[in-house]
């Protein structure tokens, strides 16, 4: 279950980006977009692994208690009195009615309105919402809204394209509004990760497991905006075959991305990083990297050191091969293999580059 939580968040977070960018997609003049075609079993299917996959969480924490109170009570507990379990039933229902929704061929505004309603129940079961209310549903919702218009549109143009007819007036759109959704996500990124980590304790949270995957998402978001780079204004004037390949390659640096979130949202929020250090205990790959046992209190630091230096430099190199592979219109796939490297030479070059006093 410690594994299947985090695998099941990031395919959540996929179906609701499909969803969302079948939805957005039905507001775009055909002459603006690529010929996509998605087969309506699909669609319903998708619908329906939204209400298996988001009930994962849920599932957690019945298996956690239902040796104490039986697992009838249990299930009844949880659903009626758990953000996660009330969150999970408000999605369902909602869930429930985009399914007929879309077997009807009802309405896209509908359609939005249900998909919104889903979003706005998740951001209610988030950390954020745990600590302040209406604050944390909002800033939850936002970033999660964000991200899946942008990733949404992107899917379904990436894997879903028949024809290489209106991609630069695809191009002429999705540019400006996948760089307005990477603004909003930044911004409302920023705001839920205040509710979680003051903002001084950022370092000192590597020290946990919370703060060893936000770190790794924070640094794989960085490849995943060179490719959105690449693809929405060089990509501009490459050809299509090129571009659609390599729009592909993005949508699979955005899973990186997916997967870790997913691995965030089991980990303990560190609001005190020496009281969740003394309740949960220290990363064992920050203690592994750094070959040591960790004691609260914790006081991480910057100490420059040489294979640090060294290896941020390899981190820039893989970027540019990044770059260099798509002027050069190499395999957009190799470039993914460059993107993971990428992540695992700057982790590494950040763990080199701070020691523990």
């Amino acid at each position: 279950m410690a594994y299947l939580i985090p695998i099941g968040e990031g395919i959540t977070y996929v179906l609701f980006s499909f969803l969302i960018g079948h939805v957005v997609l039905q507001f775009v003049k055909k002459d603006k977009k690529p010929e996509i075609r998605i087969p309506k079993p699909f669609l319903l299917l998708t619908v329906l692994l939204v209400v298996v996959f988001s009930f994962l969480p849920v599932l957690k924490i019945i298996l956690s208690f239902y040796h104490m109170a039986g697992l009838s009570q249990t299930i009844k507990s949880v659903l009626a009195d758990f953000q996660a379990g009330q969150s999970w039933l408000m999605t369902a229902a909602a869930a429930a009615c985009l399914w007929i929704a879309i077997y009807l061929d009802g309405s896209k505004y509908f359609q939005g309105v249900l998909l919104l309603f889903m979003i706005a129940a998740l951001g209610y079961a988030s950390h954020a919402a745990t600590l302040s209310f209406w604050p944390g549903i909002a800033s939850h919702s936002i970033h999660f809204l964000s991200v899946t218009l942008w990733t949404g549109v992107l899917l379904h143009t990436a894997w879903f394209s028949k024809k290489t007819a209106n991609w630069q007036a695809f191009l002429s759109w999705f540019t400006p509004f996948a760089l307005v959704c990477m603004t909003v996500l930044t911004a409302s990124g920023l705001i839920v990760m205040t509710f979680v980590v003051d903002l001084n304790d950022y370092v000192h949270a590597w020290s946990l497991s919370y703060g060893q995957v936000i770190l790794l998402k924070h640094i794989s978001i960085v490849p995943l905006l060179v490719f959105a780079f690449l693809n929405g204004f060089v990509g501009k004037r490459a050809g299509h075959i090129q571009t659609l390949v390599w729009v592909r390659a993005e949508s699979l640096v955005v899973m990186i991305v997916f997967f870790l979130t997913g691995v965030l949202g089991t980990q303990a929020p560190p609001h005190d990083v020496n009281t969740t250090f003394r309740s949960d205990g220290a990363s064992p790959l920050f203690e592994f990297i750094k070959d040591l046992k960790i004691q609260a209190p914790i006081e991480i630091g910057f100490a420059f050191s040489l294979n640090g230096m060294l290896l941020f430099i390899f981190a820039a190199l893989f970027l540019g091969m990044i770059v260099i592979s798509f002027i050069k219109k190499r395999n957009a796939y190799a470039a993914c293999a460059f993107a993971v490297l990428f992540i695992v030479s700057a982790y590494l070059a950040f763990m080199a580059n701070v020691a523990v006093s």
